[in-house]
């Protein structure tokens, strides 16, 4: 039996006490022994919760599509509102955005979207006998989440919570975050609101106790309007730290996921041609600054993308910029719900049936792993649909634009990079 066996037969013996345990023993006995908790709750309410500003439910209907709203499903409103804040007493988090009590209750309502780690009530993830638990005296604040490594969701769920411990009054000694991708550290920077030196970078911590827990309770629901606060913050506080508007800059975007890993368009070279007479230029944002996205697409006057994280950026476009948002047949609604809090106008393109292909084994943390096609005279009914007006190829871009690339063939069909 090789050592990998071994550890799959430890981990599986070790989940049957924890299961047997659990009916005598409290959660927190059994994981600091065995590295296994089973999944006990206790309602945030039990907490005293400071209640902040709810999310309210999204009202509107489908929108506009050159084959009007039949095919598009809204995201049904999820019964969880976040909107306030918790302190916790010796409480216990993970980098994963799961916080627990002092005896190991899983705290419902504090802890964010739980994932796939939570497996038939039992948690071990990551998994260690006799797990290491850092330990801080004082008031650590977490903002950790399972989903913040992606870029929009660390924009729209993570940064938030900043904001709401400034309003509230609270001063933490530490934040346990995630300090580790380039957007992050440029965003953390920019705020100020963060010292570095304050920051315990939840990447090489997994698991924290704080003698006082501080937790900011927000999250961008599910079928959930994004709230104007949210909008508001994220526009105040980087929009006016970015360079002045450079004339030279494109002004009609299309944002290519061609070295994605799924959601990509696999007929891109077809409508490229098509994009270029509308005067739209390709950027790929995985090679941008934070700030170098932020003043483009403050600077757009359209935007067509496929779903992706590039989606967060239509926050720091004007207010009634056209967005075309390209989809695979099984939709998101996300777009159009940022679209509408943000006040642009906002249309969806989704493939025709049977033009999504499902990629079988993409690493992806969430939703619509997929590639499709996009029809080009769909895609031109769309921008007419629009109000977009050809208007000729684009010349003479600023060379400092390093996103800026001409729509040809051969650019696009490079092998995929692995990026979200």
């Amino acid at each position: 039996m090789n050592i990998h066996h071994l550890q799959k037969l430890i981990i599986k013996v070790a989940k049957r006490v924890a299961i047997l345990a659990a009916f005598f023993l409290k959660p927190i006995l059994i994981f600091r022994w065995t590295g296994i908790l089973p999944v006990k709750k206790k309602s945030f309410k039990e907490f005293s919760p400071v209640p902040y500003k709810a999310q309210a439910v999204f009202p509107k209907e489908g929108p506009r599509s050159i084959r009007g709203n039949a095919s598009w499903h809204a995201t049904p409103a999820s019964p969880m509102v976040m909107g306030h804040l918790l302190e916790i007493k010796d409480g216990l988090v993970s980098c994963s955005g799961y916080v627990f009590d002092e005896s190991g209750y899983l705290i419902d309502g504090a802890s964010h979207r739980f994932s796939r780690k939570i497996q038939r009530g039992l948690m071990s993830h990551p998994y260690h006998v006799i797990p290491p638990i850092k330990k801080i005296e004082g008031i650590v604040a977490a903002i950790s989440a399972s989903n913040h490594d992606a870029y929009f969701h660390w924009l729209f769920d993570l940064l938030p919570r900043l904001k709401m411990l400034t309003d509230l009054g609270v001063k933490p000694d530490k934040f346990y975050l995630q300090c580790h991708y380039r957007f992050q550290r440029e965003t953390l920077d920019l705020l100020k609101l963060v010292p570095q030196s304050n920051i315990i970078n939840c990447s090489d911590v997994p698991l924290l106790s704080a003698s006082t827990m501080i937790v900011p309770c927000h999250e961008v629901m599910d079928g959930r309007e994004f709230p104007e606060w949210v909008i508001n913050f994220v526009r105040n506080s980087f929009l006016p730290k970015v360079d002045k508007a450079d004339k030279t800059l494109p002004k009609r975007l299309y944002v290519s996921r061609a070295d994605a890993l799924f959601r990509r368009i696999v007929n891109e070279h077809e409508i490229l041609p098509i994009l270029e007479e509308y005067g739209f230029t390709l950027v790929k944002l995985e090679i941008l600054s934070f700030q170098e996205q932020v003043t483009l697409f403050k600077e757009a006057e359209a935007v067509v993308l496929p779903h992706g994280s590039g989606l967060a950026n239509l926050v720091f476009c004007a207010k009634g910029t056209p967005v075309i948002e390209l989809l695979p047949t099984q939709v998101l609604d996300h777009g159009f719900r940022l679209s509408t809090a943000a006040k642009l106008d906002y249309f969806f393109l989704s493939s025709r049936e049977g033009d999504s292909t499902l990629i079988e084994g993409a690493s992806h943390s969430g939703n619509i792993p997929y590639d499709f096609k996009i029809h080009p005279k769909d895609l031109i009914d769309s921008l007419q649909l629009a109000g977009i007006n050809r208007v000729g190829r684009v010349r003479g871009l600023h060379p400092s634009l390093l996103t800026s690339q001409p729509l040809s063939p051969e650019y696009v069909q490079r092998p995929a990079l692995g990026v979200k």
